[in-house]
């Protein structure tokens, strides 16, 4: 029997969901039945390369790699679904970015690259799973069971493809069905073929018996308007398994219906299979010049459709079977056409995979050589980055100096000995916070990451309010912590800079608010995360606001009020720390900033 290739259609990411009487037109949309028109799609790509309706550019390539499939362009074809792949990627369209995959996944089948093939299918069958695209799923799962079959992992294709079908038992187009059946049985039965070499005659009757358990269901299931082949296949099934079950003249019979429901229908491929079928049922009759007559058609008919791997095969079981009859002449010259076969598959095999990775080290040499162009603006970028983060990160330390500083004079004048002493005490811890600062500077210059120890969340939270208790001087703001303490992993000055900025952006909201309360509290998440949120009582983040809040150099303050560093900087340092920092607008009012740690 033959299987029956079910194509997904780039169609599909926007086809109709209809059910009952639209069941047709999802049916038509979902999978690739009807060619594509090569130049139509290749302008198509060229309008969304140079329009402005960009975002339509990875459809269009999808579209083309779907054309290039259908002519057997392999390489051409590769290098489309990769482009759309990334571009899907970057919109962040998990189903987009499924069928591409699912596309690289055919042309490494194609080129007999079946890990490749496996591995692509993979990956596409867990994303369509992501998007709740279950029909989508079980096609890839369809092809994936016919891929382990065909490269001898029997067992886990008739695993996928058993999967498939118990998906779609469960899936509103259920005309799917006998055509992921047939593709089922067709496993089993070359999996019996496969037993019967290998002297496993128990285990090929248990594989035939399964296949012949689902004909019954397959017979009463009508697919006609997915695959007008199907009834040539369906009837080259039971043919199959009533030679294999020994019943030569039930074989017979739907063999040469097969071959006429073929013939009918005009199509190439079940006809080969049907004129295979028709050898082996002369063979086991013992009419070894009909079974002659009949493989040569076949391979004839296999080389017209393009299926030169299954012409190879039907060398080798004529060339076995003349051996077998005694005729060492025609032996000898099947397993010449075999050899020439084969050698004409794996050259062609061989070009395609050699131009996809010509094609792939192409990309990549692009790659490296856009990054060393882009080396050297980066490092001034860098540069400029990095003097913008000096000032915005000794900016709070200063301020806290000065303060101290003029206190001091202040408190010297009026000889206030006691709290002069604790101003200096500030002071030295302020100066402390700047050298420490120009060590973490020097770190990260290093790209380095700084070294973390067990720290007291508490003690770290009254060190970032004493940087910025000179903002607190006009009395009318609050800072109510809350939660019991909770030691962290985490690098002190780091993680006391990111505190500072927090609590300055929270003073910022809540200048011109009636409500000037800010919130810190502590709260252990679990065993191993602890979380510190502070809350303003401002107007929160608007939407815009939200979507932008950790890009770098982004400010909604006035010019020369801030850089929009703050929170960059700070999501990078708890970064390092393996830490995270996350913003919400607060149910009750106001915006709300969390920070994750692990716990120590």
């Amino acid at each position: 029997m033959a299987r029956i290739d079910v194509i997904l259609s780039p169609a599909a990411l926007s086809g109709p969901q209809a059910s009952g009487a639209g069941r047709k037109a999802a049916l038509r949309t979902l999978l690739l039945n009807e060619a594509i028109p090569l130049a139509h799609v290749q302008e198509a790509v060229a309008r969304s390369r140079s329009g402005t309706d960009r975002a339509r550019l990875p459809h269009a390539l999808l579209q083309l790699a779907a054309a290039h499939f259908q002519r057997n362009e392999c390489s051409a074809g590769d290098e489309c679904a990769t482009d759309a792949n990334r571009r899907f990627d970057e919109q962040g369209a998990t189903l987009g970015s499924a069928c591409a995959l699912y596309y690289r996944g055919l042309f490494h089948d194609r080129i007999g690259d079946a890990p490749g093939a496996i591995a692509w299918l993979r990956e596409a069958h867990a994303r369509f799973l992501d998007a709740h695209a279950t029909r989508h799923a079980a096609i890839v799962l369809d092809r994936l069971g016919i891929v382990h079959v065909l490269h001898g992992a029997h067992d886990s294709g008739i695993e996928c493809l058993g999967q498939a079908i118990a998906t779609l038992l469960d899936s509103p187009v259920a005309g799917l069905l006998p055509i992921v059946r047939n593709n089922w049985m067709w496993a089993h039965l070359r999996s019996a073929r496969h037993s019967v070499r290998n002297g496993d005659a128990d285990k090929a009757a248990a594989y035939v018996a399964l296949a012949l358990g689902h004909l019954c269901e397959i017979t009463r299931e009508s697919s006609e308007e997915l695959s007008p082949a199907f009834p040539a296949i369906r009837l080259d099934t039971a043919a199959q398994i009533y030679l294999a079950t020994g019943g030569l003249d039930q074989a017979d019979v739907f063999a040469q219906r097969s071959a006429a429901s073929a013939q009918r229908s005009g199509l190439a491929e079940p006809l080969a299979h049907s004129s295979d079928r028709l050898g082996d049922i002369a063979f086991a009759r013992g009419r070894f010049a009909d079974a002659l007559r009949s493989w040569r058609r076949a391979c004839d008919e296999l080389h017209q459709c393009g299926l030169d791997d299954e012409r190879c095969v039907v060398a080798i079981k004529a060339a076995e079977a003349a051996e077998t009859a005694g005729d060492d002449a025609e032996a000898l010259a099947w397993y010449q056409k075999h050899a020439q076969f084969e050698t004409a598959f794996n050259r062609r095999r061989a070009a395609l995979r050699a131009g996809m990775f010509a094609r792939e080290l192409d990309r990549e040499r692009s790659a490296v050589k856009g990054r060393g162009a882009a080396a050297g603006a980066d490092k001034l970028a860098s540069l400029g980055r990095a003097a913008a983060g000096i000032n915005h990160e000794f900016k709070n330390p200063l301020a806290a100096l000065r303060l101290a500083i003029e206190n001091s004079i202040e408190l010297a004048q009026h000889g206030d000995v006691a709290a002069l002493a604790d101003d200096v005490v500030r002071i030295e811890r302020v100066t402390g916070r700047l050298v420490q600062l120009t060590e973490q500077f020097d770190v990260f210059s290093h790209r380095a990451r700084p070294s973390l120890e067990p720290v007291s969340l508490r003690e770290v939270i009254d060190e970032a309010l004493t940087m910025v208790a000179h903002r607190f001087a006009s009395g009318d703001r609050q800072v109510q912590c809350e939660g019991a303490d909770v030691r962290a992993w985490a690098h002190p000055p780091s993680l006391c800079t990111v505190f500072v900025n927090l609590l300055g952006n929270a003073l910022d909201a809540t200048a011109a608010s009636e409500n000037r309360v800010i919130t810190v509290a502590i709260e252990a998440v679990s065993k191993t995360v602890v979380e510190v949120s502070v809350r303003d009582r401002g107007p929160g983040f608007a939407p815009e606001v939200q979507r932008n809040l950790f890009e770098a150099f982004y400010t909604t303050k006035p010019a020369g009020a801030g850089l929009g560093l703050g929170l960059a900087l700070a999501r990078d340092r708890l970064a390092q720390m393996s830490g995270c920092l996350a913003a919400r607008n607060h149910p009750a009012g106001g915006a709300e900033l969390r920070v994750g740690l692990r716990r120590a």
